[in-house]
């Protein structure tokens, strides 16, 4: 118990310190918002004795964006996800849409699973447990510094000066024809603008499309891509690439690279066709100035597993075909002599043999000792 109440103090103190609310608090279960311009909480479970188990909301308040929110939902999670993954944490999650009970493709906000945290891993006793969760709410807090950075100041003076941050219903001409080029004209989707962050956007929801137009957002993606060396490797498979970095592992298969090549052409048939790609569980996340899309596709950790099998059997084919083990047939009569010397040649090889010699002249009696 004492250990509980240390750390719900903890948590307490570090709410402060992060200028976080601390909405709900027991022994072992705690939510942490954030504020109403970033919408992040932050869900954290302790199970005894020091299992941590964590993940995030992303649902706004009228506060600050009036109207509809599905739009912010959609691109904050994003947002927010796709430095999750790039961040020293490495985190790889999953986002799931919470939709409207009432209202048809409303997006009442999402869910950021972590499904892959190896660095959450081997905790063992309380103080690893607080480093922890610290490094939770510090991630947290350093991405909602940086983001908003990027996309201007969301303090209430600056906001009075902005005027109501109201939701615009106007479709992007140019991302509505590229979207149903491609994929014909969508029954479920959510699209609109705002001015902070700046952004027009389209969500197909049939076809599980996000494509952000906004010159903040597509800058940001790109400075949170150039602050790591990412991937550390990548490794041509059968079906697309494996993405190994450090030990987050992540597939992109080559369907789903072709569907970012071909969005980007229609919307702009002169752009080249070189973009980065982050993978989450099962999302994929690209940037082509001023534009960022999202493609909800399966490629994490079981994803990769099932591609590695098949380059494995792969590996093994080409192996026998071109590295074949040569047969070879023991000789009917050898010659006492030449079987002695290369068993002599092997022993000599062995780093754990330090002398090796003939105990007798050939076919000199040895008690066995060859």
């Amino acid at each position: 118990m004492n250990n509980k109440i240390n750390i719900s103090e903890f948590v307490r103190q570090s709410c402060s310190d992060l200028n976080m609310e601390l909405e709900r608090s027991s022994d072992d279960f705690f939510k942490i918002n954030t504020d109403n311009a970033s919408g992040v909480s932050v869900i954290i479970e302790i199970k005894d004795p020091y299992k941590l188990s964590f993940y995030f909301v992303l649902r706004t308040y009228d506060v600050f964006y009036h109207g509809d929110r599905s739009d912010a939902h959609v691109v904050l999670s994003l947002m927010f996800s796709s430095f999750l993954r790039l961040s020293g944490l490495h985190i790889s999650s999953s986002l799931f849409d919470i939709a409207h009970p009432v209202v048809k493709d409303e997006v009442w906000g999402r869910y950021i699973m972590p499904e892959q945290t190896p660095s959450f891993l081997g905790i063992s006793n309380e103080e690893q447990l607080r480093l922890k969760i610290r490094d939770i709410l510090d991630i947290v807090a350093v991405w909602r510094q940086m983001f908003w950075k990027f996309v201007g100041c969301p303090c209430n003076s600056c906001m009075q000066n902005l005027g109501y941050n109201y939701r615009g219903y106007e479709e992007s001409t140019v991302i509505l024809k590229s979207l149903e080029e491609l994929y014909g004209e969508s029954s479920h989707k959510n699209y609109g603008n705002r001015l902070k962050p700046k952004y027009n956007y389209i969500y197909d929801i049939e076809n599980e499309v996000t494509v952000i137009e906004s010159k903040e957002l597509a800058e940001y993606i790109i400075a949170i891509i150039k602050g790591k060396k990412f991937p550390e490797n990548i490794i041509k498979g059968i079906n697309g690439e494996l993405i190994i970095d450090n030990d987050i592992h992540n597939f992109i298969h080559s369907n789903s690279k072709k569907e970012f090549e071909e969005i980007i052409k229609t919307l702009d048939d002169g752009r080249k066709l070189t973009f980065p790609i982050i993978p989450l569980e099962n999302m994929l996340i690209t940037v082509s100035k001023p534009y960022i899309i999202a493609l909800g596709r399966l490629s994490g950790k079981h994803e990769f597993n099932l591609e590695r099998e098949l380059v494995r059997k792969r590996h093994n084919e080409e192996s026998e075909i071109l590295f074949p083990i040569p047969a070879f047939s023991w000789a009917d009569n050898t010659c006492p002599e030449q079987f002695e010397s290369l068993i002599k040649s092997l022993l000599e090889r062995d780093p754990n043999v330090k002398s090796v010699r003939k105990p007798a002249p050939i076919n000199q009696g040895d008690k066995g000792r060859d």
